[in-house]
């Protein structure tokens, strides 16, 4: 009885930080721009301080110190010619809080081995969302909702499709290291069950831009990933199946994936092209610092514009793409910070990627590279500087430069 008790706890032991930390995930995922999402990041950012400290590890950036103080920097300066000064202060410092995230995500992967840890996580988390919204989804199918050919779902918990989308996206592409690298059957079809809910909930959300980043994500992940050729075969298979579904099922989003281009976005890009041009007209340093740094600075341009000049058909709050709107934000010196830190980034992996020897590590740094293209994929035709989409990017830039990027 004492040992049945003794097994009983130390299975408990092993399980209560996995459900605890999938619940925070969870958390930070539901509520992204929360108090609670400051509070975890601060407190780990001084938890990760300390452990080092204990361990007699070093405390470190991932490489990437310089890139971010310079970025950071930029930020700042360019804050300081905002239209709305104070706005923008205000959100460089929400910039801070998700470097910090980098920060602790860097340092707790690394002194912990971390990294299967946080991706397991993430996993665990997506996939309740993805029950939860399956419920939610077929509540509203049974009142009566025809969103099978009408319109795109706005119910999930993640908020507006786009953004619910860009979060299933990057969790589809996660979810590819157990599905390949699973010991047993059962845990593979597990895996593969919540994946196809995940794609069911994706097609109601209509998100092309979320369905190119898959699929980029996904050529990505099958050049890096140490797999088999009839593996690699087997995930191309399943994208070509998945697009071949979305192209066959009548509705509006087989409308939307075949009609191209949007019309709308290609008028909120030339609105934006005329508002920086006429704000550089004015005022010549605008092309080097833009019109201010954080989400809705757009908004605060864009509704300027009076109704019979402006070619969209509303006013918005982001430019639809991340280096217009990086353009609009902080100008030409911010499009340079932001291509120097990609280079750099990408320069960094090109040396410290896993060789295939190291399976595991070169399983994690291939599904963490596929997710981040599927995320800057969707920044090119949709919001990238706030809510979900900036905390997951920082956190899998984070994850990225532990798993990919890390000289070896």
């Amino acid at each position: 009885m004492n040992t049945e008790r003794g097994g009983f706890t130390a299975g408990w032991r092993s399980w209560w930080p996995e459900l605890g930390g999938a619940a925070l995930v969870l958390l930070l995922v539901l509520y992204p721009t929360s108090g609670l999402k400051s509070a975890v990041v601060w407190l780990g950012l001084f938890g990760s301080i300390m452990l080092a400290r204990r361990n007699g590890r070093p405390w470190n950036a991932g490489g990437m110190g310089a890139l971010l103080i310079g970025y950071g920097l930029v930020v700042g300066v360019t804050s300081g010619f905002s239209i709305d000064p104070s706005f923008s202060f205000r959100q460089v410092m929400k910039l801070v809080e998700n470097m910090a995230a980098f920060l602790v995500v860097v340092n707790l992967a690394a002194a912990t081995g971390g990294a299967d840890r946080a991706l397991r996580w993430f996993a665990m988390a997506m996939s309740a969302v993805a029950g939860l919204d399956t419920v939610r989804l077929i509540r509203d199918l049974a009142a009566g909702s025809d969103l099978l050919r009408d319109d795109r779902w706005f119910g999930s918990l993640l908020g507006y499709p786009t953004i619910a989308a860009a979060g299933y996206g990057v969790a589809l592409m996660i979810m590819m290291a157990p599905l390949l690298h699973s010991r047993t059957w059962g845990s593979r079809l597990g895996v593969f069950g919540v994946m196809a809910v995940m794609l069911v909930i994706l097609y109601f959300l209509q998100t092309r831009s979320v369905v190119l980043g898959l699929l980029i994500g996904a050529i990505v992940f099958i050049a890096l990933a140490p797999v088999d050729a009839i593996r690699q075969a087997a995930v191309l298979g399943g994208v070509a199946a998945v697009l071949g579904a979305l192209l066959l099922i009548p509705g509006a989003f087989r409308e939307r994936l075949l009609s191209g281009g949007s019309p709308e976005r290609a008028a909120i890009g030339r609105d934006a092209e005329r508002l920086v041009r006429e704000g550089v007209e004015r005022e010549p340093f605008r092309e080097w610092v833009g019109f201010g740094y954080g989400h809705k600075i757009f908004e605060k341009l864009h509704k300027t514009l009076p109704r019979r000049e402006r070619e969209a058909s509303r006013v918005y709050d982001h430019a639809h793409n991340l280096l217009t709107e990086t353009k609009v934000q902080s100008g030409a010196i911010g499009l340079l910070a932001l291509g120097g830190m990609a280079t750099a980034a990408l320069f960094a992996a090109w040396r410290g990627f896993p060789p295939r020897t190291r399976r595991e590590e070169r399983m994690n740094a291939a599904v963490v590279s596929g997710a981040l293209a599927v995320l800057l994929v969707y920044a090119q035709f949709s919001l990238f500087y706030a809510y979900l989409p900036a905390l997951l990017f920082w956190a899998l830039f984070g994850l990225w430069t532990t798993v990919a990027a890390r000289p070896r």
